[in-house]
């Protein structure tokens, strides 16, 4: 007998025993559909030393304003489109001294109901919630119960200690630029045996400090909230007509003096303006030299050639941090007019006014870049 015939036969057999097996196989499985008759009722579940179980709402829905009679609620806007940035990700952590925060490259609307899933995915509750300011506080949680998904999580990076309840006060902003998000996180503790310090004594929407007690825990529920977000962002986008009202107009624009010059203004801390204005440098067009923050001045180097003329690896590897002919030293002055406003006036490495239409070049450049 051949080998090819062989083959085949061993081909045929199988073939039988796989069609076999498959005719047979509803009988290898017992069927399910009376087996409910038989369910004897249980007594409920108790927690542990007697505790009742938490109820979460997953699902919560805010209380509505009553409308007076024959009064209509506003049209429901469409989603904006999503804010093409540089950023190919979409969600950027900033980071300013001892600050962290996180840049979303989509509106506060779309942003908003992502934060508040991210806290029903950990079951943990959301105890005070304002959707039209973009403000939100969870309950307080033990920071070394680990049957809580949160606090499992950040173990390996942080120190979490002992009786010790934590609770975070979450704001969704307005971005630097129409279009981006601003999520700030900030955590603080109570002992929890420490007398007059029960978790009832603070009441919802507390005076919040600036900045979080323990900086380790807050950096790394940050880094947890960006890695949903940077998953959720890519699987499609939802609107909360709810948190509309966080949705402003860009809180920067380019404006000119009384002498027709260009000026970069923006509606923020000088602080968190200063971060975004040396943040927009590339390293490539726009290169930040030196820079003094008490005078508020940034030493640039611009080049908007520097794309098309980069170097090759070796001149980056050996004198790339040198300055071209085609590079020009430039000061970006960056001035307090009051303390939520703040602008950015861009001169030569002397201190002279440039060309108003070569200044509004580079003004243009750092405001596409700002975060």
């Amino acid at each position: 007998m051949s080998v090819v015939n062989q083959l085949k036969k061993v081909n045929a057999a199988a073939i039988m025993v796989v069609a076999a097996f498959s005719l047979s196989s509803c009988s290898l499985f017992s069927d399910l559909d009376e087996e409910y008759k038989n369910v004897q009722e249980t007594s409920p579940t108790v927690g542990l030393n007697g505790q009742a179980s938490e109820f979460i709402d997953l699902y919560p829905i805010p209380d509505q304003q009553k409308l007076a009679p024959g009064e209509l609620i506003a049209e429901v806007p469409r989603p904006e489109p999503l804010s093409l940035t540089d950023d190919k990700d979409g969600v950027q952590l900033r980071k300013l001294d001892d600050q962290r925060w996180i840049v979303v490259a989509q509106p506060p609307n779309q942003v908003w109901p992502l934060v508040r899933q991210f806290w029903d995915l950990h079951r943990i509750a959301v105890v005070y919630e304002q959707p039209k300011d973009g403000v939100l506080e969870t309950r307080w949680i033990k920071r070394n119960d680990e049957r809580q998904s949160l606090m499992a999580r950040v173990k390996g990076r942080v120190f979490l200690g002992d009786d010790l309840l934590d609770k975070y006060h979450v704001s969704v902003e307005q971005g630097i630029r129409r279009g981006l998000t601003e999520v700030h996180l900030v955590q603080r503790s109570v002992g929890l045996y420490e007398s007059n310090s029960a978790p009832s004594a603070y009441e919802p929407n507390e005076a919040w400090p600036k900045q979080s007690e323990n900086l380790a825990l807050s950096a790394a529920v940050i880094d947890e909230l960006i890695t949903f977000l940077a998953k959720q962002t890519v699987t499609g986008q939802s609107t909360s007509f709810l948190a509309e009202g966080i949705v402003g107009d860009s809180r920067v624009a380019l404006v000119r003096n009384e002498d027709d010059y260009p000026i970069l203004q923006l509606d923020a801390r000088f602080d968190r303006a200063w971060a975004s204005v040396v943040n927009s440098a590339d390293d490539l067009v726009l290169k930040v030299t030196d820079r003094n923050r008490s005078e508020g001045q940034i030493f640039v180097t611009y080049n908007p050639r520097a794309k098309e003329d980069e170097p090759g690896f070796f001149a980056r590897l050996f004198g790339a941090d040198e300055i071209s002919e085609s590079d020009q030293e430039l000061l970006l002055n960056v001035v307090t007019l009051d303390e939520y406003r703040v602008q950015v006036v861009v001169l030569d490495k002397e201190g002279n006014v440039l060309d108003a239409s070569q200044a509004l070049k580079v003004l243009e450049f750092v405001q596409d870049r700002l975060f």
